[in-house]
């Protein structure tokens, strides 16, 4: 993950009381529940390739396989990697709480939300 989606995390992590890979886990579970919707947000956006400085942070996001067999099939279609889809995930879950379109309960809940729908 590039800085700024790594500093992103962080900071969202922590002003949610989660561990970076706790938020992190919430964006993905967001980002496949809204693949099955129109939004122009759930593609990816290509200037994503650009915002990365080489440096980079690890993380232990614990998804069931269903979960990554579709993050996969996702970056796959892109033309993506894994990476470059979690940080769209975590973007578009950072700019939905921001919004308002989604409710900060949402990441409190966030374990007993459904997964995506295949697509």
């Amino acid at each position: 993950m590039g800085d700024f989606a790594a500093n992103t995390l962080r900071e969202q992590a922590r002003a949610n009381a989660l561990s970076p890979d706790e938020f992190l886990d919430r964006a993905v579970r967001y980002y496949l529940s809204e693949r099955s919707s129109r939004r122009l947000a759930r593609k990816l956006p290509g200037f994503l390739e650009t915002i990365s400085n080489g440096r980079c942070i690890a993380l232990d996001v614990d998804l069931e396989e269903a979960a990554w067999e579709e993050l996969e099939g996702v970056a796959a279609r892109e033309g993506v990697s894994v990476e470059r889809v979690l940080e769209h995930a975590l973007l578009l879950l950072v700019a939905d709480l921001d919004s308002g379109r989604v409710a900060a309960r949402f990441v409190e809940d966030a374990s007993e939300q459904p997964l995506g729908d295949g697509l």
